[in-house]
């Protein structure tokens, strides 16, 4: 199986993180999605579980993006709209910044904006 039809897959996730220089296990991957290397590889080819959490949780996201037709590997969006984009190394289309306070700004002001009375 190559192509479109692998996202979502766990077997993706792990390829994207392994050439992304990411350990599975070791930086906390496990841990999100609940599968393990040698679970991964005892069920290659099978459907994913969809009573792991993490997996489910996983191609939601990954619809999600595909749906905003989010295309660059970062992407940060606050409220449906698109805030930065970090890719090759580099940020881009960062209106307010890219640090983490101006993130963090842009977040904290959305979420007074929508809960007024907190």
């Amino acid at each position: 199986m190559g192509g479109p039809e692998r996202i979502g897959t766990t077997e993706l996730a792990v390829d994207c993180a392994v050439m992304s220089g990411i350990d599975w296990v070791l930086d906390g991957i496990f841990d999100c999605v609940g599968e393990s290397l040698s679970d991964l590889e005892s069920r290659l080819g099978m459907d994913d579980d969809p009573e792991i959490e993490g997996i489910t949780l996983f191609k939601a996201s990954m619809e999600r993006a595909r749906l905003a037709n989010i295309t660059r590997s970062c992407t940060i969006q606050v409220s449906g709209k698109t805030r930065c984009i970090r890719d090759g190394g580099r940020w881009y289309d960062c209106e307010g910044g890219s640090t983490p306070a101006q993130l963090a700004a842009t977040i904290t002001k959305e979420w007074e904006r929508l809960n007024p009375d907190d």
